[in-house]
């Protein structure tokens, strides 16, 4: 039997401190290490994603929070207070999973009121704060109807309700939308916003989706056998990685390896790395601390980079390096071109899909630039 620990006032935190707070988790399931010491803050009312590959230890972390897995070493806690041996129905956390887990044999308004029953709430509370849900879900109306007659965007709702009814502090979403279709998915994301900013309780979100990530999160939580890569809010994760894993997960990345050559330091400091394809040096933003001679790579996006023909003065403070034209695909508001530059080092340059991109044909000599200052310089 789990002993019901740690709501104590000895073992409360400051108010002050997040709404989950995690030190030096450790989780271990025979020879795998799943966790291997995670330190994390989530604050009240954020809405974090916890991305990664699968394996990664992601949902055995957001199990640790929900109560469903202990920490083998380390410490938990919520709502200021800690959570290491607490039960999962004695937690002031909530849990939607990935197949919704609805009573098939109960109604919508059953199933969502569920919680409540079970805490022995009045019928006239129930069915106000059922309505009050199924209103909050777009679902009014779908009081009688049973799980069998609803669709997955639908079923995700309920399941949302169900568990948002008795007003958690910390929600946890287990992939919920991984079975839906593309175009419900998308939808799904602005839905679950909206439904964030109505309740305002924090939002823990697993997935492995990097466009989920980026297009719901405040905070993206990267992770890698077991550790943290990265923590940070969309757009600077996409935008400055901090490993090279972090850059070619997150997104389509172009990485070119080479060998620092030049170091100069100051506000505009500059990295000169020379490029093992080529023998080309190319010059990147003095973003970590490097020394010559140290070996790196140049992460940059392919919206990054543009194509000019080789007769076209390059902009200032650019690099540049001369190519040939494999493919180009036609992707509606944007073109993917596939060029060889470097001696055989390939690239991905995305254009806008004007008429001077489209017209390209494979095996025309074109030149690829790109800002010194958008290249982002990775230590291997």
């Amino acid at each position: 039997m789990v002993q019901d620990k740690g709501l104590t006032g000895d073992d409360e935190l400051p108010k002050v401190d997040p709404a989950v707070s995690i030190r030096g988790v450790r989780r271990s399931f025979g020879d795998i290490d799943a966790l291997r010491g995670i330190d994390l803050d989530v604050d009240n009312g954020e809405f974090v994603s916890i991305l990664g590959p699968s394996g990664c230890g992601k949902t055995t972390l957001l199990r640790i929070i929900g109560g469903f897995e202990y920490p083998d070493v380390g410490d938990l806690y919520v709502g200021g207070r800690r959570m290491n041996d607490v039960p999962a129905h004695r937690r002031p956390v909530n849990t939607v999973f990935q197949r919704y887990a609805l009573f098939p044999h109960k109604t919508v308004a059953d199933n969502v009121g569920f919680a409540l029953k079970v805490a022995r709430r009045g019928k006239a509370e129930i069915a106000s704060r059922v309505a009050e849900m199924l209103k909050l879900v777009r679902l009014e109306g779908y009081e009688r109807r049973t799980p069998a007659s609803l669709s997955g965007g639908q079923a995700q709702r309920v399941a949302l309700a169900r568990a948002l009814i008795n007003n958690p502090k910390v929600l946890l979403l287990d992939e919920p939308l991984a079975a839906l279709d593309l175009k419900l998915r998308q939808a799904m994301h602005f839905e679950l916003r909206r439904i964030k900013a109505s309740v305002g309780s924090t939002f823990i979100y697993v997935t492995h989706d990097q466009e989920e990530a980026l297009t719901m999160s405040d905070r993206i939580v990267l992770m890698n056998g077991g550790q943290i890569e990265q923590v940070g809010v969309p757009v600077d994760v996409y935008r400055n990685p901090a490993t090279r894993f972090v850059s070619e997960f997150i997104g389509e990345v172009n990485l070119l390896a080479g060998e620092v050559v030049v170091v100069t330091d100051g506000p505009d400091g500059k990295v000169v790395v020379g490029v093992e394809a080529g023998n080309a040096k190319l010059n990147v933003a003095h973003n970590v601390a490097v020394a010559v001679g140290t070996r790196v790579w140049i992460s940059v996006r392919p919206e990054q980079m543009t194509l000019l023909d080789p007769q076209e003065t390059a902009a200032a403070s650019t690099n540049r390096a001369t190519g040939t034209l494999q493919s180009a695909v036609f992707m509606g508001s944007f073109v993917r071109h596939l060029v060889t530059i470097l001696d055989g080092q390939s690239v991905v340059v995305q254009t806008p899909a004007d008429p001077q991109f489209l017209d390209l044909n494979p095996g025309v000599d074109v030149v690829v630039q790109w800002p010194e200052a958008s290249g982002v310089l990775l230590c291997e």
